[in-house]
């Protein structure tokens, strides 16, 4: 894999069907764009006309040999194959797997195609879900046409369903050097691993505090049948809690907003005779809010050593494992 050709230039490469092969369409105008921006930037093209989705991540490292910053896909305007969402979060998952391998960051562009039914395709729900998901960043122009089409004025932008005019060109390319532009001199990163202390998300908790080793941090005390809320100072993917297992531990529910089932999660095990922090980790969901909710009862777990307390239960929270990401959505 080879450096870029200019190493002080950003760079980005559009990988597409048949709207970007089309030498006539928009890729003759992105160049001369980008060369105008304040800060100038490099942009090559691979496409395969008539193609799919489904090929890209076996032929990438034939097409992708040097290092570029971003990655775009325009892979929306291909023929649709799979009725199955999993199917093509999979596919998504490859082809930013093979990105990511080389250094550079993907992104896509949904341009439009007019014998799609946006109402009920998937494949640009799935693409925007992903993006959302996973923090990179996407535009998405299919609801620019969808709007001229309503106003009567599709056929000044598309000739033949899918293949631009030139005012169509002109629009799209605009679109896409303004987009690549952005991603290449904001901050993109999504990976943001974050420890949010749960006392702090319930103002007026009494201070309490535990320490195992050299580290001390404050304790959200959630008692026998009690729910507390916890509300994340910013909308993020929640993937891990940081409690106590403990003599006076027990069962207890992590529920979310946008989660139909809560997480069980237990302060207790079979060594549970002596206090220690441990850590949960689970698959990310993405919530605004959170809630704890400790059940009645001792777990029925033998201990290892020493005999059980049969107090009351009490769940001791110290934070939770978050990883927001930035996401942008270009329209």
């Amino acid at each position: 894999m080879s450096e870029s050709t200019n190493p002080g230039k950003k760079s980005a490469l559009i990988i597409g069907f048949s709207v970007t092969e089309d030498k006539k369409g928009y890729i003759k105008h992105l160049t001369e764009l980008a060369n105008k921006k304040p800060e100038p930037f490099d942009i090559e093209i691979r496409a395969m006309g008539g193609e799919t989705m489904r090929l890209v991540p076996f032929i990438f490292d034939q097409i992708v040999t040097k290092k570029y910053d971003y990655i775009a896909f325009e892979i929306a305007t291909s023929r649709r194959f799979f009725d199955d969402p999993e199917r093509y979060m999979k596919l998504l998952s490859e082809i930013a797997y093979k990105c990511r391998q080389v250094g550079s960051t993907p992104a896509f562009i949904n341009l439009y195609r007019d014998d799609v039914d946006y109402v009920t395709d998937k494949m640009t729900v799935v693409i925007a879900d992903f993006c959302r998901q996973y923090g990179y960043p996407l535009l998405n122009m299919v609801e620019n046409f969808l709007d001229l089409k309503h106003s009567e004025d599709l056929w000044l932008y598309v000739r033949d369903g899918v293949h631009l005019t030139d005012m169509g060109s002109q629009l799209v390319a605009g679109k896409v050097v303004d987009f690549l532009y952005d991603c290449l001199n904001k901050d993109m990163s999504w990976d943001r691993p974050t420890f949010v202390s749960a006392p702090a998300l319930v103002p007026g908790t009494p201070p309490k505090t535990f320490s195992r080793g050299d580290i001390t941090l404050p304790i959200l005390e959630v008692r026998e049948n009690e729910t507390i809320k916890l509300v994340l100072p910013e909308p993020g993917y929640v993937m891990g809690l940081l409690f106590m297992i403990h003599p006076l531990g027990g069962e207890f529910l992590l529920e979310a907003d946008t989660r139909k089932r809560p997480l069980r999660c237990f302060g207790y095990d079979r060594n549970a005779y002596y206090s220690r922090f441990s850590s949960l980790m689970f698959e990310p969901f993405f919530a605004n809010e959170l809630t704890v909710t400790s059940l009645p009862g001792r777990p029925n777990i033998k201990l290892s050593k020493g005999d059980p307390n049969e107090e009351p239960r009490v769940n001791s929270i110290a934070g939770i494992f978050t990883n927001w990401r930035l996401t942008r959505i270009f329209t």
